[in-house]
């Protein structure tokens, strides 16, 4: 359960965008999963999605493409990498891995593929997606949904 306890403290902070039952969280609040993940070493299972937000008008875009997972393993630590006859972009698959597993003692991939994803994301340009592109033009922000 301390996992559901820390995505609940990073969800709570201010500058979060909320709408029905979901939280999206900020692009500078984000860092603090793993902020407080640090304390205990404490590897969590997620699943990460961003979306391109409007707060204003309430405009969402999933980034469905963009989407993560860590999961916990027995085996040894694995990034897995898209097949390689996907179609995505390259900015997509040269910047980001979509999944990680994980022993749960170890930390500090955990925490590398984390650090790496968020910067990534955070220098993404999305120019192969036009959608991406038309919302962030709208003044859309980067927030993430983690469960």
């Amino acid at each position: 359960m301390e996992e559901q306890k820390i995505i609940e403290k990073v969800e709570i902070l201010p500058n979060n965008f909320s709408e029905n039952d979901s939280v999206y969280i900020s692009q500078e609040n984000i860092k603090n999963l793993i902020l407080f993940s640090k304390e205990n070493q404490t590897v969590l299972e997620l699943l990460i999605t961003p979306f391109l937000i409007c707060v204003n008008s309430g405009l969402k875009y999933e980034l469905h493409y963009y989407e993560i997972s860590t999961e916990i393993s027995k085996n040894d630590t694995e990034i897995i990498g898209f097949p390689l006859e996907n179609k995505l972009s390259k900015e997509i698959t040269d910047n980001i891995s979509p999944k990680l597993l994980v022993k749960r003692e170890d930390y500090p991939a955990f925490e590398k593929f984390l650090s790496q994803y968020f910067i990534a994301m955070k220098n993404m340009k999305f120019t192969d997606d036009k959608q991406a592109i038309d919302i962030l033009e709208q003044g859309a922000s980067l927030f993430y949904e983690v469960l």
